[in-house]
C-alpha cells in the first residue's frame, strides 16, 4: 500500500467512526502529540481568528468531548479528499479534505462546513494524525 493510499485510509477511518459513532475508532488515527486548530465557528473561516481550544491530545479529555458529540444524531458525514502530499523522504504527509458534517443536538443542530489541513507522520511503521488545522 503506497503513503498516499495509507493516508487515504485513515481520512475515510475517521469518518467510519463518525458514521458509527465509535470514539475509540476516531481515537485511533490520534498521534500522542496531536494538535487541533479550530475555527472561531463550524465553518472554515478567518484562521488568524482559529483557537487551541483542546490543547494537545490528551485521550481521556477528548474521548469525553468526542463522545459528547457522538452520541448526537448525525445528519450528514460527507468528506472529500482533495490532496494528499507526502514529504519527499516520505516519513509525513498532508491532506486537504473538504468537511461537510452536521449532527441534531437537543438545543437543535450542529456541525461543520469547509476545508481542513491533516498532518500525518510516520511513528513506526504505522501513520498518525500530528496536527488538524481547521473544522
Amino acid at each position: 500500500m503506497s503513503v498516499v493510499d495509507k493516508i487515504e485510509e485513515i481520512v475515510h477511518r475517521e469518518s467510519q467512526a463518525w458514521d458509527e459513532g465509535d470514539v475509540e475508532l476516531l481515537l485511533s488515527i490520534c498521534h500522542p502529540d496531536l494538535v487541533w486548530v479550530w475555527p472561531p465557528s463550524g465553518f472554515a473561516g478567518d484562521l488568524l481568528a482559529a483557537k487551541l481550544q483542546v490543547s494537545r491530545f490528551d485521550p481521556e479529555r477528548w474521548r469525553a468531548g468526542w463522545g459528547g458529540v457522538l452520541a448526537n444524531e448525525l445528519l450528514r458525514n460527507d468528506r472529500k479528499i482533495r490532496k494528499v502530499t507526502v514529504a519527499p523522504d516520505g516519513d509525513s504527509a498532508v491532506a486537504i479534505v473538504d468537511v461537510e458534517t452536521a449532527w441534531r443536538t437537543p438545543e437543535g443542530s450542529a456541525g461543520w462546513s469547509g476545508r481542513s489541513t491533516k498532518c500525518f507522520v510516520r511513528v513506526g511503521g504505522d501513520w498518525k494524525m500530528i496536527a488538524h488545522i481547521g473544522l
